[in-house]
């Protein structure tokens, strides 16, 4: 009876464990390899030209935006000072006052925690699973009225704060708040379309500043579209500022 309580507790315990193993790791979807054309013709020079980008690799990008929960058990697990949510709320929201290192070093960690390989997306990788295999300015259509409230939070709908992932719809592939929420930190320097790989890999340079995506809850419509760029330094910081992971 003793060696059955004993053999419960233990499986008991490894069950507890793996949960929380899970709950520690964002979830992934599978991406696969193909063409799109990135860019537009929609706002000046930034998105010029557009551009044929080939990814010949399939990869994992994570279904919702990094969230207070999953980088607060880094925090703790490192003993680092949690980001300020400035009283607004935790848990399932998107993580934001993060700054480009700050998303780099706790895709570093959770490589090292769990045996697989964790990044930031490049620019061509998100901007790939943003359009989702579709041609308009947005994935949902070719005007902002065409859905935009049903699928971002922004500064028409937020009520001034990010909101709990995956409350939008989501986009074709199943990625959700790709638009809105939070601004996503990207691998990439700010470069012209010009010079940029046409593989899907990062324009890596050695500048301090680097290329954010999808909008933000502070943000107007205007910053929110597939191939819409923006650019900060790598030590912003704010909270409207996160990051959502690729895995190799």
């Amino acid at each position: 009876m003793r060696l059955k309580i004993l053999i419960a507790a233990l499986i008991l315990s490894l069950v507890l464990a793996y949960e929380n193993f899970r709950s520690s790791t964002p979830e992934m979807l599978k991406v696969h390899a193909g063409s799109f054309m990135m860019g537009s013709t929609l706002r000046g020079d930034d998105e010029k030209p557009r551009h044929k980008v080939t990814i010949d690799y399939d990869f994992y990008m994570g279904k919702y935006e990094v969230t207070f929960a999953e980088y607060d058990k880094y925090c703790k697990a490192v003993k680092k000072e949690k980001p300020d949510d400035e009283g607004l709320g935790r848990g399932d929201r998107p993580v934001g006052n993060v700054d480009w290192h700050e998303a780099k070093a706790y895709a570093a960690w959770l490589s090292q925690t769990t045996g697989e390989k964790y990044r930031l997306p490049t620019e061509a990788e998100w901007e790939y699973v943003a359009k989702a295999g579709t041609i308009t300015k947005y994935y949902f259509g070719k005007k902002e009225y065409d859905g935009l409230k049903d699928h971002a939070w922004y500064r028409a709908n937020s009520g001034g704060q990010a909101h709990e992932v995956g409350g939008k719809a989501p986009n074709p592939w199943g990625f959700y708040d790709m638009y809105g929420n939070v601004w996503e930190w990207c691998e990439d320097g700010k470069a012209s379309y010009a010079v940029t790989p046409r593989d899907g890999s990062a324009y890596i340079d050695k500048e301090d500043t680097k290329i954010m995506r999808g909008g933000s809850w502070f943000g107007s419509s205007d910053y929110i579209y597939s191939s819409r760029r923006y650019t900060q330094t790598t030590d912003a910081d704010s909270l409207d500022i996160g990051f959502r992971l690729v895995k190799e």
